[in-house]
């Protein structure tokens, strides 16, 4: 997911200094022919960027689909065997793919709306279509097998709602009303 995100990002910055350079030779009435080269340098550069975005967000989605099945099996295991969730790690577990969701789901809103905006870059050159194509692809892709968190939140989230609270460790030993490390004997003769 590292290099996904730094790939994104060195994108940006690309586009950002190709946009910069953009404004300049607007401002000094460049040619048309200084634009197109410019934008031939832009293409160029994106290229090689979103052509590794799509393959690792491919492996991206392929390691999900592997996940997937593993996630779900713990689900399947809980469910059969609520009592887990007595102990702390599987409540903590559940929560945690539950919130994965709901932060995925908000990451990959605001990805769907940079695929389609790099999808756009093909309307300004046809040099850009391409890599355009590739990065609204590999986003799209990505997004997509997200999906599968969303599956993972809409089980896990009545078990959670339908489970008793967690029991301590000190409820668990029977001990909640007596702090045993603070009492003191009084039948042992001190030696």
């Amino acid at each position: 997911m590292t290099d996904i995100g730094s790939t994104i990002e060195d994108m940006g910055i690309i586009a950002d200094r190709s946009s910069s350079e953009i404004e300049r030779l607007n401002e000094t009435d460049a040619s048309a022919s200084a634009r197109l080269a410019l934008i031939g340098r832009f293409a160029k550069e994106l290229d090689p960027h979103s052509r590794h975005l799509e393959e690792i967000t491919s492996t991206f989605a392929a390691g999900l689909q592997e996940l997937d099945g593993s996630i779900n099996g713990i689900i399947d295991f809980v469910e059969q065997n609520p009592d887990m969730l007595e102990k702390g790690d599987a409540r903590e577990f559940l929560e945690s793919i539950a919130g994965l969701a709901g932060t995925a789901r908000e990451s990959f809103g605001e990805l769907n709306t940079f695929a389609a905006a790099a999808e756009g870059l093909g309307t300004i050159s046809k040099r850009l279509r391409e890599p355009g194509r590739r990065i609204g692809r590999g986003l799209r892709t990505m997004s997509k097998a997200a999906g599968v968190m969303d599956n993972w939140e809409s089980r896990v989230l009545p078990i959670l709602a339908s489970a008793p609270a967690p029991r301590t460790e000190e409820s668990a030993n029977g001990s909640d009303s007596e702090d045993l490390t603070s009492t003191t004997r009084t039948d042992v003769p001190n030696k």
